[in-house]
C-alpha cells in the first residue's frame, strides 16, 4: 500500500477520512476509530523513510515514549501499528488551531497572551523532562496547538531525545530541529544538549509571536543555522521598540548562546514568565461611576436609556470568538482571566485547622468539614474565571434583559443585619424587604459593589442567560458554557500556586490592604467595591477579592466530609460557598474554608463569580 491516496482506506482499526497536513517526518490525517466511536489523528511515515529499518524503529519509539505521557499539555498518543507496509501512529484529535495558524492570521500575539502560552508550553516540557529526561528538540509555533477547550498542547515528538541514551530519533544527515528555532548546541551537534536547548527554541517562538518577526528572518537554511551559532542574540527591541522591559530581560536570558546563562530549570523559567505577566499593565476597562442605586425618577430614566444605547454588544458589535489562553471581556463588561491547567493542594492540613481553631475564630465543626488531610488534585482543563465578583451593575443588566425575579424578592426577605449600625454576625436575622436592590446593610448600594442576596439558583440563571447571549453572538466555542466554578476549580484559582492559608501566604498581618474581612481596619463595615485594593488585592492569577467581601457560590453540592476533586452531586439542596466575607473573621477567609448553605434563605453576604469552560462531569457515585 502506498502513502498517496489513503482517504477512505483503513489502517488497522482506523478509517482515514481526510488529509490534514504533511511534513518531512510524515503526513497527518483525520480518521475515525469505530471501536471507541471517536475521531482521531493518524500520522503516517513517508514511503521513502519507511524503507529505512532504523528510521521505522525510531518512528515507533516516538509512539512508545509519547504514549507514556499523561499531561493536559501534551497530545495523547493512543497506539501505533503497521498495515500493508504503512507505519502509523494514532493520537488525540485536538479541536482548535496551531500557534502558527494563529500567528499567520493575527500577525502577532499580545504580550499577556504570549506569556501565558509560553508558560503552558514550559509546563508540558517540564513534565516530559522530569518524567523521562526527554528533550523535544523541535519547539516551534507549528508544534504548539491552541485547543478550543483552552488547553495549550505540545505535539510532534519525532525528534525527541532521551538524555540517558545515545539513540536519537533522527537519521544521519537530518538536521536536529527547524532552522529558525534551533539552539546553538543542536546546530553544533553537541550530544550533551539538554532541556535548555528547548528553552532556547521556546525563546525563539516567544520572540516571534510577540513581534511578528523571526529571530534571524533575513536568512534561510544553513544561513539561519549559522546565525544561531555565531551571530549575537536577536534583540527584540530592534523589531518591537515598545516591548515591556520585563519581557526584554526574559528573552535575553532565554536566547543566550551559552546554555549555562539561560534558565537552569523550568521552574525558574515559569516563575519569570509569570512575574513578567504580573508586571504588565492591567487591561483597560471602562470604569463605572458610583451612582446611588435609588436615584430620582429623572436620573434613573437617563441612566436606563444610556445603558440601553451602550450595552447591546451582540447587536452593535461583532465580537471575536473567545480565544484559548486569552483573557476576554464578556457581554456584561465583566473581565474573565484564563486559569491554566495544573496541580494543587485541595483542603487544609491538620496543622492549619489547629491554628484556625486556636485563633479564636474557628468553629471546630466548621473546620472538620475541610476534610482530614489535603489531597493533590490535577486540574486537567484550563478555564476562565471572573476577575471580580459579579457586580450590581452587571446583575442589573441581566434583570433588565430578562425581568428576572430573585429568590429573595419572591420570599420577601433575606438574611441581613437587624440594625443599621450593627453588622456583626450576632445581629443577623431574616429581614423583610432585603434583596439585591437593598440588602439592608445600612449604607448606599453602589454599582461596583458585588451583588448579594442571590441564591445558588439565581446565580445559575445569570450564567445560563450569559451563555445564551454569547452563543447567539458566536463567541463561545463548541462545548463551552458560562457556569459557576467547581469547588476544586475555585480553590485552585484562589490559591494561585500556593499551599498556604491565604493566597498571599500564612501571615494574617499581610492581609491588611488586600481584602475586606472582619476584624481589620480596611475602611469598610460591609460591602466593598470590587477590586478596591487594585494590585494589592489580586492573587498570582490576577483575580481580585478571592477572599473576603462576599461568599461565592460553587457548582458542587455540599459534602460535610470534605471537598471533592471532581464535581460532586448528591441528594439535597445544600451547595458549597467559598472565600469568606466582610462578616467573618480570619479562619473563615482562608483558601480552604467551605460552608454549605441551602437556597431557601438568601444572604446579604453571599454573591458569586462567573466561570467559563467546558461542562464538568460529575464524579462517579
Amino acid at each position: 500500500m502506498g502513502t498517496t491516496s489513503l482517504e477512505g482506506q483503513s489502517l488497522g482499526e482506523f478509517l482515514i477520512v481526510s488529509k490534514l497536513a504533511s511534513g518531512g517526518m510524515g503526513t497527518v490525517y483525520s480518521a475515525w476509530q469505530a471501536s471507541l466511536n471517536r475521531h482521531v489523528v493518524v500520522k503516517v511515515l513517508p514511503a521513502h523513510l519507511a524503507a529505512d529499518e532504523k528510521f521505522v524503529a525510531r518512528f515507533q519509539r516516538e509512539a512508545t515514549c509519547a504514549a507514556t505521557f499523561s499531561h493536559p499539555g501534551i497530545v495523547q498518543v493512543y497506539s501505533a501499528g503497521e498495515s500493508g507496509g504503512v507505519h502509523y501512529i494514532a493520537m488525540e484529535l485536538v479541536e482548535g488551531e496551531s500557534l502558527a495558524d494563529r500567528l499567520a492570521r493575527e500577525g502577532r500575539i499580545a504580550p499577556r497572551h504570549a506569556l501565558a502560552i509560553a508558560a503552558d508550553v514550559a509546563r508540558a516540557l517540564s513534565y516530559a523532562w522530569e518524567k523521562s529526561r526527554m528533550i523535544h528538540r523541535d519547539v516551534k509555533p507549528r508544534n504548539i496547538l491552541l485547543a478550543t477547550d483552552a488547553c495549550v498542547k505540545v505535539v510532534d515528538f519525532g525528534m525527541v531525545k532521551f538524555l540517558d541514551t545515545e539513540e536519537q530519533m533522527t537519521s544521519t544527515g537530518v538536521l536536529l530541529g527547524t532552522p529558525h528555532y534551533i539552539s546553538p548546541e543542536q546546530a553544533n551537534g553537541r550530544k550533551d544538549a539538554d532541556f535548555r536547548a528547548d528553552i532556547y527554541s521556546l525563546g525563539c517562538t516567544l520572540y516571534q509571536i510577540l513581534s511578528g518577526h523571526l529571530p534571524y528572518e533575513q536568512k534561510e537554511g544553513m544561513g539561519v543555522v549559522l546565525s544561531h551559532v555565531n551571530d549575537p542574540p536577536p534583540e527584540i527591541l530592534d523589531v518591537m521598540p515598545d516591548c515591556p522591559s520585563a519581557i526584554v530581560a526574559l528573552l535575553r536570558k532565554m536566547l543566550d548562546k551559552d546554555p549555562a546563562q539561560r534558565h537552569q530549570s523550568y521552574a525558574e523559567l515559569i516563575a519569570e514568565l509569570t512575574a513578567a505577566a504580573r508586571r504588565l499593565p492591567a487591561p483597560a476597562l471602562p470604569r463605572q461611576s458610583r451612582w446611588p442605586l435609588y436615584a430620582t425618577l429623572g436620573a434613573l430614566m437617563i441612566i436606563t436609556v444610556a445603558g440601553l444605547l451602550l450595552w447591546s454588544p451582540w447587536k452593535n458589535r461583532a465580537p471575536k470568538p473567545i480565544q484559548p489562553g486569552q483573557p476576554f471581556v464578556a457581554a456584561t463588561g465583566m473581565e474573565l482571566l484564563y486559569i491554566p491547567p495544573g496541580e494543587f493542594q485541595l483542603g487544609s492540613t491538620p496543622e492549619e485547622r489547629v491554628w484556625a481553631e486556636s485563633s479564636g475564630s474557628g468553629d471546630p465543626v466548621f473546620l472538620d468539614r475541610e476534610g482530614y488531610k489535603p489531597q493533590k488534585v490535577q486540574i486537567s482543563k484550563g478555564f476562565w474565571l471572573g476577575r471580580t465578583e459579579v457586580t450590581v451593575a452587571q446583575w442589573q443588566q441581566f434583570v433588565e434583559a430578562t425581568r428576572f425575579v430573585t429568590e429573595a424578592e419572591k420570599l420577601g426577605h433575606a438574611f441581613a443585619p437587624s440594625g443599621s449600625n450593627d453588622s456583626s454576625a450576632s445581629s443577623w436575622r431574616i429581614i423583610d424587604g432585603a434583596n439585591w436592590r437593598d440588602p439592608k446593610l445600612g449604607s448606599a448600594l453602589q454599582p461596583d459593589h458585588p451583588v448579594s442576596c442571590v441564591s445558588w439558583a439565581d446565580a445559575m440563571a445569570f450564567c445560563n442567560w450569559l451563555t445564551e447571549v454569547e452563543q447567539k453572538a458566536g463567541r463561545l466555542p463548541h462545548g463551552m458554557v458560562y457556569r459557576l466554578p467547581t469547588e476544586a476549580e475555585w480553590e485552585y484559582a484562589a490559591r494561585g500556586g500556593r499551599a498556604t492559608r491565604f493566597w498571599w501566604g500564612d501571615e494574617v498581618e499581610e492581609g491588611q490592604g488586600r481584602l475586606n474581612w472582619r476584624g481589620t481596619d480596611d475602611g469598610f463595615e460591609t460591602l466593598m467595591p470590587v477590586d478596591h485594593f487594585d494590585s494589592g488585592g489580586r492573587n498570582t492569577f490576577g483575580l481580585a477579592d478571592m477572599l473576603g467581601n462576599v461568599w461565592e457560590w460553587c457548582l458542587d453540592h455540599y459534602d460535610p466530609g470534605g471537598a471533592h476533586a471532581d464535581l460532586y452531586r448528591a441528594q439535597g439542596n445544600r451547595y458549597v460557598m467559598r472565600g469568606g466575607s466582610f462578616l467573618h473573621q480570619v479562619a473563615y477567609n482562608r483558601c480552604a474554608a467551605r460552608p454549605g448553605f441551602g437556597p431557601d434563605i438568601p444572604q446579604a453576604c453571599t454573591g458569586f463569580r462567573v466561570c467559563c469552560g467546558v461542562e464538568p462531569k460529575p464524579e462517579s457515585q
